[in-house]
């Protein structure tokens, strides 16, 4: 069995990283993931899981926009019932982290 790639184990540290709520580190990763992941539909689907985990709800449903229908189903309908809850008013804007 050969050892992970160095993509891989970035993406497995991000997921890490967001389930120990260590934000800066998650901006950071998602920031140099266009680095790194060279397959734009697994790098939509990584990025749309951290920046829903960043609260960042409609840059995710952009991300998730580039795949198909019936890929990250369950992302997809975490991301529309968190975009439905709030108000425009209330939504942060993109930029915001």
């Amino acid at each position: 069995m050969s050892p992970p790639s160095f993509p891989r184990l970035i993406v497995e540290l991000s997921f890490a990283a967001v389930s120990q709520r260590l934000r800066p580190e998650v901006k950071e990763i998602l920031a140099a993931l266009p680095d790194w992941i060279d397959d734009p539909q697994q790098l939509a689907r990584c990025e749309a899981m951290l920046l829903y985990s960043l609260g960042r709800y409609r840059a995710a449903a952009k991300r998730l926009a580039k795949l198909s229908a019936d890929d990250c189903v369950q992302l997809r309908g975490l991301v529309l019932m968190k975009t439905q809850q709030m108000p425009n008013s209330l939504t942060p804007p993109e930029s915001c982290s």
